[in-house]
C-alpha cells in the first residue's frame, strides 16, 4: 500500500471520528438541556434478572408547553378577577306581616286600579307610601289603607337592606255597572331622585285584569294576595293573605292574566313579591246578581300605556 493511500485511509476514519464526536457532543447536549433522567427497574412480575430502562425527559418541547400552560392559567385568574361576578348573593324580599280591609269607594262606581310603592327601611318601618299609578277618587282609600300595613324588611347577602313592596289594588265595579272594557291602567308617575337610585327597584305591573263577580254573591270585601314573581317577572305562587269567600277563588284566578317587570338589585333581575289587593263591591240591585262579564264569558283587560 501505497503512502498517498496510507494517509487517505488515515484521513478518513479521523474524519469519521471527527463526525461521530460531533454527533455525540449535540446529542449529550441536548440530553442535558432536556433533563434527561434514566432508571434501570424491573418491571411488575418479570423473571428475576430482567431489567428495564426508564427515560424521563423534560426537554425543550416540554419546557415550552409548561410556560404556557402556566401563562395560560395566569391570563384566566386574571380575567376572573376583572370579570363582573354574574351570581348574586342570596336575596329575601320583605315580608308582609299584617294587612286589613279597605274601604269601598263611595263616588267611584267605574272601578279602577291603583298601585303604590311601600317604602321599608332596614328596620323594617314603614315610610311614607308613594303612589305610581293613581286615580283621584280611589287612591286615597288604598294609600289609607296600606299606611297600617305591617312588613319585615328585606335581606341581601344576610344583610337587612332598604326596600319597596309594591301593592296592586284593584277596585272592582259594581255588579249593576259593567267592567270597562277595555279599561287602561294609570300612567306610571315620576319617581323621587332617592327611588331612581336606589340599589333595589321594585316589580311593577304592566299589564292588569279585573276579577269576575261571583254570580250567586251579595256581599262584598276585600281579598289580598301576595304573589311571588320569578326573575322573568312570572307568577310563581300566590299566597292567600285575606281571604274573603267567595271572592278569593276569583282574585285568585285572574292572577294569570296579570303581567309584570321583574325586581332588580343594582341592575339585576331577581324573585321577588308583589301584593294585589281585589276590593269587591256588592251588587246595587238582586237584579243584577249574575256579573256581566259572565254573560261573554271573558274578564275585562287593563294594560299599561
Amino acid at each position: 500500500m501505497t503512502p498517498v493511500v496510507v494517509q487517505f485511509a488515515v484521513a478518513a476514519v479521523s474524519d469519521r471520528r471527527n463526525l461521530w464526536n460531533q454527533k455525540t457532543a449535540v446529542r449529550d447536549r441536548r440530553y442535558k438541556e432536556s433533563n434527561c433522567t434514566t432508571t434501570l427497574t424491573p418491571p411488575p412480575g418479570a423473571p428475576r434478572g430482567v431489567w428495564v430502562y426508564n427515560r424521563k425527559c423534560e426537554g425543550p418541547a416540554m419546557k415550552r408547553l409548561l410556560f404556557a400552560m402556566m401563562i395560560l392559567g395566569y391570563v384566566q385568574a386574571l380575567v376572573a378577577q376583572t370579570e363582573p361576578s354574574t351570581v348574586l348573593p342570596p336575596f329575601e324580599p320583605p315580608e308582609t306581616l299584617s294587612v286589613s280591609d279597605i274601604p269601598l269607594p263611595v263616588l267611584c262606581v267605574e272601578g279602577g286600579i291603583v298601585v303604590l310603592d311601600a317604602p321599608i327601611t332596614k328596620a323594617g318601618e314603614f315610610q311614607r307610601v308613594e303612589v305610581r299609578r293613581d286615580m283621584p277618587c280611589l287612591t286615597p282609600l288604598a294609600v289609607h289603607a296600606v299606611e297600617g300595613w305591617k312588613f319585615s324588611p328585606a335581606t341581601f347577602a344576610g344583610k337587612a337592606i332598604a326596600s319597596r313592596m309594591p301593592v296592586a289594588v284593584t277596585f272592582n265595579p259594581p255588579g249593576l255597572y259593567p267592567v270597562p272594557t277595555p279599561a287602561t291602567l294609570p300612567a306610571l308617575k315620576p319617581q323621587a331622585d332617592a327611588a331612581i337610585q336606589a340599589e333595589f327597584q321594585p316589580a311593577e305591573v304592566i299589564h292588569a285584569a279585573f276579577p269576575d263577580y261571583p254570580g250567586s254573591a251579595v256581599a262584598f270585601g276585600t281579598v289580598v294576595l301576595e304573589v311571588t314573581l320569578s326573575k322573568k317577572g312570572e307568577a310563581e305562587e300566590v299566597k292567600v293573605l285575606r281571604d274573603r269567600a267567595p271572592f278569593t277563588a276569583e282574585a285568585k284566578a285572574v292572577v294569570g292574566d296579570w303581567r309584570f317587570m321583574p325586581a332588580t338589585i343594582n341592575g339585576a333581575p331577581l324573585r321577588s313579591n308583589i301584593l294585589l289587593a281585589f276590593v269587591f263591591s256588592a251588587p246595587v240591585s238582586t237584579s243584577s246578581l249574575s256579573h256581566p262579564s259572565s254573560s261573554n264569558g271573558h274578564r275585562a283587560k287593563a294594560s299599561a300605556r
